[in-house]
């Protein structure tokens, strides 16, 4: 199956906005998408001027996509995937691995030292990635708080 990456601008990112509804709609995800967020997220991860902003076509036709903005650390700058989905009628044809292979592309080009991405630690998605090259972080972890959403009064 012939398909193409190419950079995209912020309307083509935002046509794939069913992509991220029904691609964590799926396990491992079986996240509850809603169209409004999704182009939301869209929105927030495409203004970026130095985004990097990949689109994997299948007949000319969006099938996924990857963002990625540089992030500067203690070890130098590098590139940080935000966000990859594959709709779910083409995974596992190498729309993923062609959009990362572009990605790493990008940060060699930009001079960046590293490309990380937060995912899940176990399953398909993990294996993925270590198949991919990529090796979990012993060293982090993700905190999150869920906040309450009646507005906090200053004490």
């Amino acid at each position: 199956m012939a398909f193409s990456v190419r950079r995209i601008d912020q309307a083509e990112a935002l046509s794939g906005a069913n992509i991220l509804v029904h691609a964590y709609g799926e396990p491992p995800w079986e996240e509850a998408w809603t169209m409004e967020n999704a182009r939301r997220r869209l929105i927030e991860l495409s203004s970026p001027p130095d985004a990097i902003r990949l689109g994997a076509f299948c007949q000319g036709q969006l099938v996924g996509f990857a963002f990625a903005s540089p992030h500067t650390s203690a070890i130098g700058t590098g590139l940080y995937v935000a966000e990859i989905a594959i709709s779910p009628s083409h995974q596992r044809m190498g729309f993923g691995t062609a959009l990362l292979t572009h990605v790493e592309r990008a940060a060699i080009q930009l001079g960046y030292l590293q490309v990380w991405l937060v995912s899940r630690q176990i399953g398909g998605v993990a294996n993925y990635y270590k198949t991919n090259g990529y090796n979990r972080s012993n060293a982090l972890c993700i905190y999150s708080k869920m906040l309450a959403t009646a507005v906090l009064q200053p004490s």
